[in-house]
């Protein structure tokens, strides 16, 4: 599997919080992220149709998180969210889809998931690359 999230998302990351790609700092200092990521992991996950995976980071305000996620089948869904304080925190999801480039920065100290659900009428693979900066890590596949 060829890595893609890498470039792409550190230039998103960076760009968001004013680090790089040629935008002032506009965000605190605290903000600032590694111009390497400080793990990078790549993965498949192979899904029979309907079927589903969880995996999960712990990660807090300052530990963004690059992830890119593809298939060569059909579509799947994806989402991240957070069970913090009880409650239910849905951060993003998509449906149907073949390609998700997407950078997460958690908004507060916790273990946020990463479902992943075959949509699709037929087995899929879908290749996951991610890259954790700050103190994020990922705490494996459910």
């Amino acid at each position: 599997m060829r890595r893609t999230c890498s470039a792409a998302i550190a230039c998103a990351l960076a760009s968001t919080i004013g680090a790089a790609c040629g935008h002032a700092p506009t965000a605190p200092d605290a903000w600032t992220i590694d111009a390497v990521p400080r793990q990078s992991l790549t993965v498949q996950q192979t899904l029979p149709p309907g079927m589903l995976v969880e995996g999960s980071w712990l990660a807090g305000s300052s530990d963004p998180i690059g992830l890119a996620l593809r298939t060569s089948g059909m579509g799947f869904d994806w989402d991240i969210h957070a069970h913090i304080g009880g409650g239910t925190q849905d951060v993003a999801s998509g449906f149907a889809q073949i390609t998700v480039d997407y950078a997460f920065f958690p908004s507060a100290q916790g273990q946020w998931y990463l479902l992943l659900r075959n949509s699709s009428g037929a087995t899929l693979t879908i290749d996951v690359a991610m890259d954790l900066y700050g103190q994020a890590q990922w705490a494996g596949w459910q």
